[in-house]
């Protein structure tokens, strides 16, 4: 028993920064459908983009420096490969990068900068799962 407890926290170490990876994906791509379908709702004095998965995971957990540390914690503890840590590396960066756009932008540029996000992220998916099914 304490070994699959063990085994299934190392596999959960492993998978943490592409779950994460995930999450950031689904919320750029709901950002792009609310962009094209305009579906926005007013938030305060605010007006976001509607994305109501990110909401449902956002309840759930929050994506933060502490989430961040935790994975980076665990990737150092397991001995993770290199899509784990450039997993990492890309959240630091994708936080980074939200806490430098709190201004209004324009249409294009949110959904470029979305685009590119989604790209990145999928690959890191991608290669990540890819590596860890490997073996």
């Amino acid at each position: 028993m304490i070994y699959r407890v063990r085994k299934l926290l190392v596999w959960f170490g492993k998978l943490f920064p592409f779950v994460l990876c995930f999450i950031v994906c689904v919320s750029y791509i709901e950002t792009l459908v609310s962009i094209g379908f305009d579906l926005y709702c007013s938030y305060g004095e605010y007006v976001v983009p509607y994305k109501p998965l990110s909401w449902f995971f956002g309840d759930i957990l929050t994506y933060d420096w502490h989430t961040i540390s935790v994975a980076i914690v665990l990737s150092i503890a397991f001995e993770t490969c290199i899509w784990n840590k450039l997993s990492i590396l890309y959240l630091c960066a994708n936080l980074y990068e939200k806490q430098c756009f709190v201004d209004e932008m324009e249409w294009y540029t949110i959904v470029l900068i979305c685009a590119t996000n989604i790209a990145v992220s999928y690959y890191l998916i991608y290669k990540g799962i890819r590596a860890l099914c490997m073996k």
